[in-house]
């Protein structure tokens, strides 16, 4: 089956969004949908959702099949589900016969990450990325036909995201999504769907496929461009010289018409050297920060239990683990926040320590009724224009900033981070929602900024050229490693024989753990099998001996209700024979 967009167009505030898209999609191919931050990428997903409506063309081959959708934003969630109860809320909304389905849901996530213990956990103990991966988890369960996701690679470690990879590399049906992780494209993506100025060009392969398509193409138009200019300074020359002459005027006119009727041919300008002036970056001392003996928790939970950090004038630090193992448990304690208990922790700042920091979710409801143009002057007066070039914000400046995108909002962030002053810049996840055009300014902007720089992220290419020490968190210790990201990942992150030799002990007993849990678990099963057989047994007793039509109704309720909690927890308990 395939997806025809024909002549599909979508505007807002008299901009431009979509202009006349014409595209077919097919079952069984992987496309990624790239282009700059605010070109309509998550819009387009919408569109196709049926969540935006007021768009004009026709759409057709959607309406006989299910979607999976997973938005680029937080999922809103009702109460205090645990992870099993909110993935499997997903699962439902996606199949009327989701009881089918039970034993993919629970595959899934454990492929994201999840261990039996968890799914009983509350969800408001988890960090937003495991709240999405349950999401996705129920999603993917549904088996749609058309898979839509926004992002999927944020809040999303290296380690899941490699078995994520792994378990898209076998989806059947019409897989759409945006990314900015290049891995991830390259791994995934069997197409690449560019959106650019309105208009939407289909590339065959993966990501590395594109860029050389896409290097051909802008020599090619590079080429028509200067032969083209060659052209009309040619007739523009002849004009000035013949227009006023008698003899030659004709000619002139007949040249003017000429360029008056040309196609002028653009050509975008690439990225240039970005350079800020920090806004008065105050004086660094030798050592910003020190913590010593860090024993950190939270919710009375132990979560580091070992290390040190010390962060030292003009430091570039990469912070990279896998979720959930204590990222912003530390930098919550370095920023004195109430949640984490520092216990004997030693932690020494230095009086002209100043700490910036950066937030996905920083609110930006006191300026969403500014424009681009307004809140740049605002923040860099006269030069507020060439700033806001330099974060790739070259049209539409009188766009308000509520209706920006979500990469849009981010590099807003970011340009005020550059505006105000501090000698410390602690950042949590910063290129979420970011192209990879404005990865690359923001690279360079963290480069010139002459100060120290904590950075948490999942993107390695990020890191690479940036930072002098990286930072990772195993087996609930901080552990500091001196060099650039390349250095360290070759000498200590890749698998060395040693480290091959201490992973394979520690997973055996990982295993053997696990396996006794699930013992346990399926023991602790059993017996509740048990008891609902008894209670299905004592109330058939009644059913039968019951006269009354409304008592005979509440009976077979119950029975029923019985016999889903039997179904549900004889399927948990094959899940479980299966790891044994």
């Amino acid at each position: 089956f395939s997806i025809v967009c024909s002549d599909l167009s979508y505007e807002i505030a008299d901009r431009k969004i979509l202009n006349k898209i014409n595209i077919s999609l097919g079952s069984g191919n992987k496309y990624a949908l790239i282009g700059r931050n605010g070109v309509g990428k998550t819009t387009f997903l919408k569109i196709l959702t049926n969540k935006i409506s007021d768009y004009s063309g026709n759409i057709s081959g959607i309406s006989r099949h299910t979607i999976g959708y997973l938005p680029q934003q937080a999922i809103e969630i009702e109460g205090n589900p645990t992870i099993w109860e909110l993935a499997l809320s997903y699962l439902k909304k996606a199949l009327t016969g989701w009881k089918n389905y039970e034993d993919a849901l629970y595959e899934n996530l454990f492929i994201l990450g999840f261990n039996s213990d968890d799914l009983e956990k509350r969800i408001l103990t988890f960090s937003c990325g495991f709240k999405m991966r349950a999401v996705l988890a129920g999603i993917l369960a549904g088996a749609p036909d058309i898979l839509l996701m926004d992002e999927p690679e944020n809040h999303i470690d290296n380690k899941t995201l490699t078995d994520l990879m792994q378990k898209l590399k076998g989806y059947k049906g019409i897989l759409l999504f945006v990314a900015h992780n290049k891995v991830f494209i390259n791994q995934v993506a069997t197409q690449i769907i560019e959106i650019e100025d309105s208009n939407i060009q289909l590339f065959q392969g993966n990501y590395d496929k594109y860029l050389g398509l896409k290097s051909e193409m802008i020599k090619r138009e590079e080429k028509d461009y200067k032969k083209q200019q060659e052209k009309i300074k040619k007739l523009q020359e002849f004009v000035d010289k013949n227009i006023a002459r008698a003899k030659t005027s004709k000619r002139a006119q007949a040249r003017v018409k000429e360029l008056k009727k040309m196609d002028i041919i653009e050509i975008k300008k690439p990225i240039s050297d970005v350079s800020l002036n920090f806004s008065s970056v105050p004086k660094q001392p030798r050592i910003l920060l020190e913590m010593k003996n860090i024993h950190l928790s939270y919710d009375s939970a132990p979560v580091i239990k070992a290390g040190n950090l010390l962060v030292e004038r003009n430091d570039k630090i990469g912070f990279i683990a896998p979720n959930g193992t204590g990222k912003t448990t530390l930098i919550n304690a370095i920023l004195e926040e109430n949640v984490v208990n520092t216990g004997d922790t030693i932690i020494n700042k230095n009086t002209m320590t100043i700490i910036n920091t950066f937030s996905q979710e920083s609110d930006l409801s006191e300026i969403e009724d500014n424009t681009l143009l307004e809140y740049g002057n605002y923040l860099f007066g006269i030069n507020g224009r060439a700033v806001l070039s330099k974060f790739l914000f070259n049209n539409d400046l009188e766009r308000k900033i509520k209706i920006l995108s979500g990469g849009e909002k981010a590099r807003i962030i970011l340009m005020k981070l550059a505006m105000t002053p501090s000698n410390f810049l602690i950042l949590d996840e910063p290129t979420h929602h970011l192209d990879t055009e404005t990865v690359a300014v923001f690279k360079k902007v963290l480069k010139e900024f002459p100060g120290s720089v904590l950075l948490v992220s999942h993107n390695e290419d990020l890191f690479q050229g940036l930072i002098n020490k990286v930072l990772m968190i195993k087996n609930k210790t901080l552990i500091e490693y001196l060099g650039d990201y390349k250095y360290v990942k070759e000498k200590y992150l890749a698998s060395s024989q040693t480290l091959a030799v201490k992973k394979k002990t520690t997973t055996r007993r990982e295993i053997r753990r696990k396996k006794i849990s699930y013992k346990q678990k399926i023991k602790k099963i059993n017996e509740g099998l048990k008891s609902l057989e008894k209670k299905h047994f004592e109330l058939e007793l009644r059913l039968e001996n019951e006269k009354m039509k409304e008592k005979r109704n509440r009976l077979k309720g119950k029975i029923n209700k019985i016999e889903d909690e039997f179904k549900k927890k004889l399927r948990l308990k094959n899940s479980l024979e299966k790891k044994i």
